[in-house]
């Protein structure tokens, strides 16, 4: 089954409004959660369907109903992969979400 390769726990980064001290708006990072994963590099065709750098996509596979959308900021181990897509696999017993990142470049920490 598709769980037993998620091997790795991510946090979840959301831009949430927040309001300062002064009463001024501002989006800001929230950790709302964390994720087991599994990630592995893209086809060199899926990251140029995408507009990808090949180098920095990758596919992060989680579970079905994981609190992740596109926009989102995936922090797992030294790196950061921001969500460009959101797909889900609802059926079966290999029910996932397949998610198309950019990872950063620099290492975390």
């Amino acid at each position: 089954m598709i769980a037993d390769l998620f091997n790795t726990t991510c946090s979840v980064t959301r831009k949430v409004w927040t309001t300062d001290g002064s009463g001024n708006d501002y989006a800001s990072d929230s950790t709302i959660g964390t994720v087991a994963a599994y990630i592995s590099q893209t086809s060199a065709q899926i990251a140029q369907f995408a507009g990808l750098a090949f180098t920095k996509s990758y596919m992060v596979y989680c579970p079905f109903g994981s609190d992740v959308a596109e926009g989102d900021k995936l922090i797992c181990g030294n790196y950061t992969y921001h969500v460009k897509g959101v797909q889900e696999f609802p059926q079966g017993d290999n029910a996932h979400l397949e998610l198309l990142c950019e990872r950063e470049l620099k290492q975390n920490g």
